[in-house]
């Protein structure tokens, strides 16, 4: 049984492992081998410190749990942008628990914390180009494809980003329900 809830601090050793597994798992190829083979467990682990011990205004991380096991993440900030709405920074699932229909009731919180908290806009985030899994999930549960960027990644390299947007929060939540 998964078990949605808000992350606490004491969340941050899992959410940086997970972080960075994934990182290790669909940026290779787009991220040098250095870099994802080098310390990218220490680098989210003082990211997921300091985001979780102070906490920005409006942020918001919604952990996935089954059984104590860490299932997934979503990490949002509200009312980031003033013309797009609510970021979506990261959404992780576990390889795992990938298949299960986790993503899309993290993504469905995500649309229910906007609304419960009476978030300006819609909601959107970026995805790396290469990450086709990524932009299938998302246009799946609503989400259209609506600019074309470019990702100042870690490593040094440039990578095509593109953001996906809804237009509301309700419209997150109707594409996530249709998708879990």
């Amino acid at each position: 049984m998964i078990a949605l809830r808000e992350a606490t601090a004491a969340d941050a050793p899992a959410l940086a492992r997970l972080h960075a597994q994934s990182w290790r798992g669909f940026y290779r190829g787009v991220m040098s081998d250095a870099y994802l083979d080098g310390d990218i467990d220490a680098d989210r682990a003082a990211f997921w410190a300091d985001a979780l011990a102070l906490p920005a205004p409006g942020q918001a991380v919604i952990v996935a749990q089954e059984e104590g096991d860490l299932a997934g993440f979503v990490h949002l900030h509200a009312n980031h942008d003033e013309a797009w709405g609510s970021y979506v920074h990261a959404l992780h699932v576990a390889e795992a628990f990938q298949g299960r229909g986790i993503g899309a009731r993290l993504m469905d919180a995500v649309g229910e914390w906007c609304e419960r908290h009476g978030t300006r806009g819609g909601v959107w985030l970026w995805v790396l180009e290469p990450n086709a899994p990524a932009r299938g999930f998302y246009e799946r549960i609503g989400a259209r494809n609506v600019e074309l960027d470019v990702w100042e990644a870690p490593d040094g390299g440039r990578v095509q980003k593109l953001r996906y947007a809804w237009p509301s929060p309700q419209a997150l939540r109707t594409g996530a329900g249709t998708a879990s």
